[in-house]
């Protein structure tokens, strides 16, 4: 592909002080790539977000105040009142949030500032979903049919009957302004559809200011495929390869990467011509992505287009050399594409994988609260949003980090990966480690095969192997560790032995916890200060021990190990030859609250934004009792009996932590 050249003369608008209207690690991606470009970048935070690391990249921070985002990252009003209290004359929204606003893009320019991304006609005609399948239609890209849904549309019976004679079940519930999986839904049967639209609808409107949605046919077993485009002033478009994103939960990719290991160089090249007469159709500019879903014949749909950097862009990065993010600026300035995109060869094979504040044993709730402990520099590239004594807020997506490895080869990538995700470890609250460690080397992800559902299979074919349950051996040091420091704590008689006592050792204890969950470990000592444990899987052998200031040394029946280990307050890290595990001491006066019978507890901390019953109501099993929304996820707390409501401890919009009693239901 040939590019024109523009007069840079008459059409360059430079940049000097740039807005990053976003928060955690993209603003922080964001500014490092400004700097290179001798761009001043200012930040905003939050309330929630005044002690995030993110804050201190920017040479100027502007506090939005509050701390849901309907009061700050999505208030359009105060974002341009920071950028010009700031002396900002441009503005890079990233991903999330506003990014994708015409509304915002179109505030901004009326401000008299740079918009870096599409203008708002195409982010207006792209980000209506509905709409961007009728210009890919007419672009000769394939698509899906569907059903569009205002927020005035009424759901009843007149409704369902139109989507289920238009399309076929099972249906797949989408926002049509937003993306990163808000507002989506896959129902399988017609009973529950107006109650997941209803659902989708308020998760839209909290996420992205819009709760209109389409519905269409949901592939079985569909593939992920997005092609990077991106377009100059001058009528120049072009296409940076593909990523694989087929790995998914609640419909938000978990890992990525470059190029696609699933399509051969045929349907490669047919997904990039689409991609190509799409954004021509349009007059495309700036950065974007093509989204498709392809089945399992290699046939392909037209999805979406995100008219906005994506979180997987460094995957991209990594195999072209190139900076998307400067790109992005070069755009937004009046340069045309540079030459190096023509020239731009796949070197090599990228993978990212995201690290996400959640529960996997528990559908993916999100985790939120104080990270105690956290190491994850094992990697090519680390975006990291939260660090050590950082409050992983409810207000805003889970994600930690991102994190990024490059190999000559996809082996080589994946054991890199591997590697790393096994060396890293994050203590606190709970994250996917432990599921991102199975998925990398699992078999079906290492055949280079998977399909959006891969992650929900993977679970049921492991969710009973010993293979992600911790040995004795590995739990053994991290007690050494606690009893060893106790034993040093003492403030009398520092020097005796643990078994210093006249009469023989009586049986002790101790509370480990692990992710989320208490390991009770029992041990007695012996008069030569040796332990014993009391562990399931593990012989009643006496063990000796040393710990010094970077290994615990265990010996039992002649066999020496030696653990290297790292701590930090209450949290011991154990570095096993199987992976790093963060053990944290509970406290011994720590208890749980007792919960009285036929009681529901939450299972994530939110905001209660629903609640369906009152004293004295009737209810069955599954019937809905009240809804939380945290992170931009609604989440029904149902009834597991049938009976009558005898007490409501939630009221609506009332702020709850986890494990609070929200109801107590009688027989």
């Amino acid at each position: 592909m040939a590019f024109f050249e523009c007069n840079h003369n008459n059409t360059i608008r430079p940049i000097k002080n740039l807005l990053i209207a976003n928060r955690g690690e993209i603003a922080a991606r964001i500014a490092k790539t400004a700097r290179s470009y001798a761009i001043s970048p200012r930040g905003i935070y939050s309330d929630t977000d005044r002690d995030l690391a993110y804050v201190d990249e920017m040479d100027l921070a502007f506090s939005l105040g509050g701390s849901h985002p309907t009061n700050s990252y999505l208030d359009i009003q105060k974002l341009i009142r920071a950028a010009i209290a700031m002396e900002c004359d441009a503005v890079a929204p990233g991903y999330g949030f506003l990014s994708e606003n015409a509304a915002f893009a179109e505030a901004v320019l009326d401000a008299g500032l740079t918009f870096v991304g599409p203008p708002p006609r195409i982010i207006a005609a792209l980000g209506s979903k509905s709409r961007a399948k009728e210009i890919a239609s007419s672009a000769g890209v394939p698509v899906l049919d569907s059903v569009t849904i205002t927020a005035q549309s009424a759901l009843d019976h007149e409704l369902l009957e139109k989507i289920t004679s238009t399309i076929e079940a099972p249906y797949l519930i989408k926002a049509v302004f937003g993306g990163g999986g808000r507002g989506m839904r896959l129902v399988r049967l017609e009973p529950d559809l107006l109650l997941e639209i209803e659902a989708a609808q308020r998760e839209a409107m909290a996420a992205f200011g819009d709760g209109t949605l389409y519905i269409e046919s949901y592939i079985e077993e569909p593939r992920h495929i997005e092609v990077q485009i991106i377009g100059d002033n001058y009528g120049n478009v072009a296409t940076l390869f593909e990523r694989e994103c087929s790995i998914q939960r609640r419909f938000q990719k978990v890992i990525e990467e470059a190029p696609s290991p699933s399509i051969d160089d045929e349907v490669r090249s047919a997904l990039f011509t689409a991609s190509l007469s799409l954004a021509q159709a349009i007059g495309y500019t700036n950065l974007g992505t093509a989204e498709f879903v392809v089945t399992r014949d290699n046939r392909f749909f037209f999805l979406e287009v995100n008219t906005r950097l994506q979180v997987e862009h460094r995957v991209t990065e990594a195999i072209t050399g190139l900076d998307l993010v400067g790109l992005q600026f070069e755009m937004a300035m009046g340069y045309s594409l540079p030459k190096a995109i023509d020239e731009a060869v796949p070197q090599g094979h990228a993978i990212e994988a995201r690290i996400y504040g959640e529960s996997t044993d528990d559908g993916f709730m999100p985790s939120s609260g104080k990270i105690r402990s956290i190491d994850i520099e094992y990697f090519d590239t680390v975006d990291q949003s939260y660090f050590n004594d950082d409050e992983v807020s409810i207000y805003y997506d889970s994600m930690i980090a991102k994190v990024v490895v490059v190999g000559s080869t996809r082996d080589h990538a994946i054991s890199k990966l591997t590697n790393g995700l096994f060396s890293s470890h994050v203590a606190g609250i709970s994250t996917n480690l432990s599921l991102l460690r199975e998925i990398s080397r699992d078999s079906t992800f290492q055949s280079g095969v998977t399909s959006t559902g891969y992650i929900g299979e993977l679970i049921s074919r492991t969710k009973d192997s010993s293979v992600v349950t911790l040995l004795p051996e590995e739990i053994i040091p991290a007690a050494i560790y606690f009893i060893d420091r106790a034993n040093s704590a003492r403030h009398h008689l520092k020097n005796l032995p643990i078994s210093y006592r006249n009469l023989p050792s009586s049986n002790f204890s101790l509370t480990l916890l692990i992710d989320e969950t208490e390991q009770v470990i029992r041990y007695a000592c012996d008069r030569r200060n040796r332990i014993v444990f009391d562990l399931e899987g593990f012989d009643k052998d006496p063990i000796c021990f040393k710990v010094d200031q970077s290994a615990i040394v265990v010996e039992s029946k002649g066999l020496r190990r030696r653990y290297g280990y790292r701590n930090r307050d209450d949290v011991v890290v154990i570095e096993s030859p199987r992976r790093s595990t963060a053990f944290t001491k509970v406290p011994s006066i720590a208890r749980k609250e007792q919960v009285a019978q036929g009681s529901l507890i939450t299972k994530m901390a939110g905001t209660i934004i629903k609640v369906s019953v009152s004293i004295g109501d009737r209810v069955k099993v599954g019937d809905t009792i009240a809804v939380i929304e945290a992170m931009k996820i609604e989440q029904p707390i149902v009834s597991p009996v049938d009976g009558i409501v005898e007490e409501l401890y939630v009221n609506l919009n009332q702020r709850i932590d986890r494990g609070v009693t929200v109801v107590k239901i009688g027989p």
